[in-house]
């Protein structure tokens, strides 16, 4: 090596290692596309919470919730009757249906509450 040549760092040339060594002074196009990504993301975000608000408002889809919610939070999720593999295997199902549940509740909510 040359007195006039850089040593070389490893990676640093390779694609894709090239996050490994960002220059701070330069604006990427990146953080645009980053911004614009998540804004697209909150944009959808908002119109499933404001929908699912909208059916739930309903007469009919108040009567569904309330049957969902019935069915879903206000039910055991552990069922001793199914013995411990059953039951426990049945638990995590019902768990999952209860977070289901849960998050359409708290979406409906973020919309409700701005």
């Amino acid at each position: 090596m040359s007195d006039d040549q850089q040593p070389s760092i490893p990676g640093r040339d390779m694609i894709g290692a090239d996050w490994l060594f960002p220059d701070p002074y330069k604006e990427t196009a990146d953080e645009q596309q980053v911004e614009a990504a998540m804004r697209e993301a909150v944009e959808k975000m908002e119109a499933l919470d404001a929908a699912l608000a909208q059916v739930f408002r309903t007469k009919a889809g108040k009567l569904v919730w309330e049957w969902l919610w019935r069915k879903t939070i206000m039910e055991p999720t552990f069922r001793g009757d199914l013995g411990l593999d059953m039951g426990t295997a049945m638990g995590y199902a019902r768990e999952g249906q209860n977070a289901l549940i849960m998050e359409i509740y708290h979406r409906m909510e973020r919309h409700k509450n701005g």
